[in-house]
């Protein structure tokens, strides 16, 4: 038997962002191997087991707070020992009721691979007699916005993530964790340096040099190169070009970094551990008039050098969580001035402007906190002496989330779509809008569609994806969409006096913050049609109501209905089966991140094998596919005996439409069956080897 693989073809198709393919994991061990060895590491000095995360509870396959996640049955409290190995759901920590606190006094695991993420809303505190170790990849996800108070002498492996929006600019960074450059500033278009995207362009990432007595341009100083290791609590400018046209000199077109955007840092916390404090590589080097003055050929002249640069230091916030300037005793501050100053481009009414605080007084805003530094904030600060001090211990570090300066330019309402439906004498409204804190499942800003107890009526909801079944109208979703996203739209219409069939209208309004990068589309799955949803704002269609949807109705015998359960449940929300053939829903809206201006090809409302191009073939053909959400699926190649002659499969393909090569060039003619196998669908096509 000849098996041959699939040749990679990395192209933009229909519409879809092409991206490389994670290589598969090697098996790691679960329950059954190597569980013992972790479980005695971990099991306490009267030999208690340690509670160890599961994942996978009906319902909520990720959420720490459900009990049935947990091996031990119960939500851990602080005062067992917590061990979190790779399962196939890794634990997510948030909560409907905001201000939770998981306070962690023992001693939790992280095994190699696994990730616990922290969301923004409840607060994790780690003790001073705990410990949070990871092993390997193991590691703590801090989401925008997360609260996460080490307070132990442990420095776990930390995934740090801060959000940028507002306008392209400068803005003030630094480093929450001891990383490179290269990881530091990733999701940014980086210039002017060695290992930098551009590296003959004009740099956008400086620091500043205090020490150089020269001119204020030799102050500022570039990073050696992208694989060197950022300063801990330095402060950097880095420029945000916001997908702005690229200059002469580099490749036609646009930069790749349009905001918002999300920064994404991987190493260890670089904050002070136990009693230790933190302390910044604060200077102060004199100047002077007289220092700058010079003589050639007996003439006495000045050179241009920045006498007022004299005591700046640009300094960041060297850990992981917000720290407040203003506590008493947390600081050390010797010959170092009080006021604290950060550049925001958005500030001014978008001119940009300082914003600066001095502990108790100053322009600063919710932005700045009145003084708490969020992860990733770079601040100057000024030495006014010899020997200046500039320091902090654990105790500075604060349980409130602060904004970061630069990370917001509105106080509008998030980027928005508003759809509303009219029919038969009725009319629904829904929502899907984008947001730092939004989620693919439920969130706080989510909205449910309930139950009606109506004797006619008209239902509009989307779903947070083709997995996520529970019917919102209001859908909350993430706004930093890296790949095309499908969102179901449902519709329910039944009742008394309500047509079977009858003539409807779909209309729809983008918020003006609607991200110029994204393009939406609504595909009609009943007649397999594609509708602009910029340049288009309506579209009426033929709804036919769904026999199960109309007798769902729970009309009693009396003149009104009875309570059905609070969240309503019709037919059309129910998953999708892997044995039906019709459209399980009668749209979806597509949002499709750095499309273009081009057409948008049809999408289905489920996994779909297009045929072979070409069939027959000869040598060589394109296997083409889509998937309306990321996630596992096997594409493989059989012969009419049934075996496998080529095979691709991974635990995550990215979703959209995407295209494989197969070279069958040493397999005999014949025809063979080409098959796309996900958890909830399969498709075959057959295609001819001549």
């Amino acid at each position: 038997m000849n098996r041959r693989s699939f040749r990679w073809i990395f192209c933009f198709l229909l519409g879809g962002l092409g991206s490389a393919m994670a290589q598969n994991e090697p098996y790691r061990g679960g329950i059954g191997k190597g569980d013992a060895l972790g479980t005695n590491l971990l099991a306490d000095l009267n030999g208690v087991q340690p509670n160890r995360w599961l994942g996978g509870a009906a319902g909520n396959v990720n959420r720490w707070l459900t009990a049935a996640n947990w091996s031990r049955g119960v939500v851990p409290d602080s005062a067992e020992n917590l061990w979190i190995p790779l399962r196939p759901n890794q634990p997510r920590i948030n909560s409907a009721v905001a201000g939770t606190v998981l306070q962690w006094n023992r001693r939790v695991l992280i095994d190699n691979n696994a990730t616990v993420t922290l969301d923004s809303g409840p607060l994790v505190r780690l003790d001073a007699l705990g410990s949070l170790e990871t092993n390997g990849l193991g590691r703590l996800v801090l989401e925008p916005g997360a609260r996460f108070r080490n307070l132990s002498s442990t420095k776990p492996l930390l995934e740090v993530r801060q959000r940028l929006a507002g306008s392209k600019g400068w803005r003030l960074l630094s480093s929450p964790v001891g990383t490179t450059f290269g990881d530091w500033l990733d999701s940014l278009e980086t210039s002017g340096y060695p290992g930098s995207a551009y590296p003959a362009l004009q740099p956008n990432v400086l620091w500043f040099a205090e020490t150089d007595t020269g001119t204020t341009n030799q102050n500022w100083r570039l990073p050696p190169s992208a694989n060197d290791s950022v300063v801990p609590g330095r402060g950097y400018f880095a420029y945000v070009f916001d997908g702005a046209a690229r200059p002469p000199g580099a490749t036609a077109g646009n930069f790749g970094d349009t905001l918002p955007l999300v920064l994404t840092a991987i190493g260890r916390d670089l904050g002070p551990v136990g009693t230790a404090s933190f302390v910044f590589g604060t200077t102060f080097t004199p100047r002077s008039l007289s220092t700058a003055a010079d003589t050639v050929g007996g003439n006495r002249f000045f050179l241009d050098e920045g006498v007022a640069d004299e005591g700046w230091n640009l300094l960041g916030n060297p850990t992981a969580g917000t720290l407040n300037w203003d506590i008493p005793g947390a600081w050390a501050k010797g010959n170092i001035d009080n006021t604290i100053y950060i550049w925001d481009p958005n500030f001014g009414n978008g001119s940009g402007g300082y914003r600066y605080w001095n502990g108790s007084l100053g322009n600063a805003d919710t932005s700045l906190g009145s003084g708490l530094l969020a992860p990733f904030q770079a601040f100057w600060a000024h030495a006014s002496g010899t020997s200046p001090i500039l320091s902090f211990n654990s105790s500075a570090s604060s349980e409130s989330v602060s904004g970061m300066v630069g990370r917001t330019g509105t106080t509008a309402p998030p980027p928005h779509v508003r759809v509303q439906i009219d029919g038969e004498d009725m009319q629904a409204t829904a929502f899907v809008s984008f947001g730092q804190d939004g989620i693919f499942g439920p969130d706080l800003n989510d909205a449910y569609q309930l139950e009606t107890y109506s004797d006619r009526w008209l239902m509009l909801y989307s779903q947070s994806s083709p997995q996520h079944q529970k019917p919102l109208v209001i859908n909350h979703l993430p706004d930093n969409l890296l790949e095309e996203t499908a969102i179901p739209l449902q519709i329910s219409a039944a009742g008394e006096g309500v047509s079977p069939q009858a003539r409807y209208r779909l209309s729809w309004t983008l918020s003006e913050n609607w991200p110029s990068h994204w393009t939406l589309a609504l595909m009609d799955h009943n007649r397999q049609q594609v509708i602009p949803m910029q340049s288009v704002r309506s579209y009426d269609f033929d709804y036919v109501s769904n026999d199960l949807v109309a007798n769902d109705s729970n009309v009693s015998t009396s003149s009104f209905r009875t309570p059905n359960g609070v969240l309503h449940q019709s037919a059309s929300s129910l998953p999708v089966l892997q044995s039906a053939r019709g459209p399980q829903r009668p749209f979806t809206m597509v949002v499709l991140p750095f499309h273009g201006n081009g057409p948008v090809a049809y999408r289905p409302d489920h996994p779909h094998l297009y045929p072979p191009s070409p069939n027959p073939f000869e040598g060589e053909t394109y296997l083409t596919f889509y998937l309306p959400q990321p996630g596992p699926a096997t594409l493989e190649v059989l012969d009419l005996l049934g075996r496998v002659v080529a095979r691709e499969s991974y635990e995550r393909y990215r979703a959209g439409t995407q295209q494989r090569l197969w070279d069958a060039r040493e397999l005999p003619a014949g025809s063979y069956i080409v098959r796309l196998v996900t958890p909830e669908h399969v498709s075959t096509q057959r295609v001819v080897h001549r």
